[in-house]
């Protein structure tokens, strides 16, 4: 089962190749369940690990009917990007970025500012509160904040239509400070909030 072909053989410091089972655990770690996690714990061979895989994936597989698996296919397009496109002083995949990403996919919206500039509407383009899934952002090298939002139907999905997640940069690297997803846990206080990035949350959810 080819699970690992959307992505590369990732080493360690030491330049050593990650064994099957690393590998399986870093990829499956956002959406197994604890039971899973035990079950792949507890392999001790490659074969072990490649079954206990086919039966992972086997069971997220949408449709039996056809020869593919979609989620499997999703997923792993999602956690290949992660890994390359938010990496730095650790692997994209571990990033907060990333594990929104792999998670939630691709946001509709995606705004961002500088916390020196954030008294200013002229540094963030123009906003548009009938949609703003269209709003335009001017690019700022200083940004050291930005928003992903969601659309989302299924009320049971999340607390509001849609579900924002608010970041800041440390240093260089993007922390989820807030998010309205009643999944996530610890990341509900707004108090701290830049007011533009406040206007442009309650804009999406009034």
């Amino acid at each position: 089962m080819l699970v690992f072909s959307a992505c590369a053989v990732q080493k360690t410091s030491s330049h050593v190749p990650k064994s099957k089972k690393e590998r399986a655990e870093e990829v499956v770690f956002y959406i197994a369940s604890n039971d899973e996690l035990q079950i792949l714990n507890q392999t001790s061979t490659d074969e072990e690990v490649e079954n206990f895989l086919s039966q992972f994936w086997a069971i997220r597989d949408p449709d039996l009917s056809t020869p593919e698996n979609e989620f499997m296919d999703l997923y792993m397009e999602r956690w290949q990007y992660a890994s390359e496109h938010f990496r730095g002083h650790q692997p994209g995949w571990k990033t907060d970025l990333g594990r929104i990403h792999i998670v939630y996919g691709e946001p509709d919206g995606d705004f961002f500012g500088s916390t020196d500039d954030m008294r200013s509407d002229d540094q963030f383009g123009d906003f548009d509160e009938t949609n703003p899934q269209r709003s335009t952002m001017v690019s700022n090298p200083n940004q050291s904040w930005k928003i992903w939002a969601y659309n989302y139907t299924n009320p049971l999905e999340v607390s509001e239509n849609y579900t924002i997640f608010y970041f800041e940069k440390k240093a260089t690297t993007w922390r989820l400070v807030w998010t309205n997803n009643i999944k996530e846990k610890g990341y509900h206080s707004s108090a701290r909030l830049p007011i533009r990035a406040k206007q442009i949350i309650n804009d999406y959810l009034q």
